[in-house]
């Protein structure tokens, strides 16, 4: 709590004393309850999902310059996790240009490989060919994520990550395994490359991902290969559903998830999620999700 005190002055402080400039600001809570069944190991609740996507309550701040203050924090840590941090980000930005601070790196399509880091973040656009770059360079200190992170595009894109502790946070290869199963400080990747593709035709959206993980920081981290692919369906507002079908080459084994998202007027929703790992039962999930 303190270092989150400290964050939000500081920051506040540069924006209103350095600039000159009211700011306006917004509290906002993300809510996210689970109960889950995981095979062998029983039922729980938590503040966070099988996905890893964690509740915080943040504040924004927005100057009139056009910079943007972000500080969230963290309702529960996952258990094992590398990032011990109590905030889960605290960031300066202007919007599509730069971001300065603890942010999640932009990696594919965000959604396997996901972790919170201490970066600096250049926003670009190559212009010959209208497509977005995104180099993101990396501090975590000993043990922790370190490195460079270039993404090369959005709907289909290209990511390249070099340098050390990659993919160690609970938020992170999360539909191959629990969020608890983590790594840890000084294990992980020292490379990891990623292809992204997503297509949406009216109500229907199709993706497919590829991460390759090499260069492991222990023995125990082995290269290996994800392939994802999954459908997404939105008949309407309210409703949405997903299928996605995950091959992990060093597990030899093929994940499903069968997801839904039921929307209601009153600001939050009800996310049922169960996954299979060969075929056999790996976890059930009910989220109920606030947005505040």
């Amino acid at each position: 709590m303190k270092r989150f005190c400290l964050a939000f002055v500081l920051l506040a402080g540069v924006v209103s004393f350095g600039f000159g400039q009211d700011v306006s600001v917004k509290a906002s809570l993300d809510l996210n309850l689970t109960y889950s069944n995981q095979k062998n190991l029983g039922t729980r609740f938590r503040t966070y999902d099988e996905l890893g996507h964690i509740s915080t309550f943040a504040l924004e701040l927005l100057t009139d310059p056009g910079l943007r203050i972000y500080i969230a924090q963290k309702l529960e840590r996952i258990p094992h996790d590398a990032d011990d941090d109590p905030l889960d980000a605290y960031y300066v930005e202007r919007p599509g240009i730069w971001r300065v601070g603890k942010q999640y790196y932009q990696f594919g399509s965000g959604s396997i490989l996901r972790e919170s880091v201490l970066a600096v973040r250049s926003n670009q656009i190559i212009s010959a060919f209208d497509l977005p770059l995104d180099v993101t360079a990396i501090d975590g200190g000993t043990g922790h994520t370190n490195g460079v992170v270039i993404q090369l595009g959005r709907n289909i894109g290209a990511s390249l990550a070099i340098g050390s502790h990659f993919a160690i946070s609970g938020t992170s290869l999360d539909y191959v395994r629990h969020p608890e199963q983590a790594p840890g400080v000084g294990r992980g990747f020292d490379r990891v490359y990623g292809l992204n593709f997503k297509k949406t035709v009216e109500r229907i959206s199709y993706s497919m991902e590829y991460i390759g993980l090499r260069q492991g920081a222990t023995a125990l981290d082995r290269s290996d290969d994800l392939y994802d692919g999954s459908i997404h369906l939105q008949p309407d507002r309210f409703h949405s559903f997903e299928l996605g079908i995950t091959y992990d080459t060093l597990q030899e084994a093929i994940f499903y998830r069968v997801k839904a998202t039921i929307d209601t007027p009153q600001r939050f929703a009800i996310v049922p999620m169960v996954r299979f790992r060969d075929g056999l039962f790996y976890d059930l999930s009910v989220a109920l999700e606030f947005k505040l």
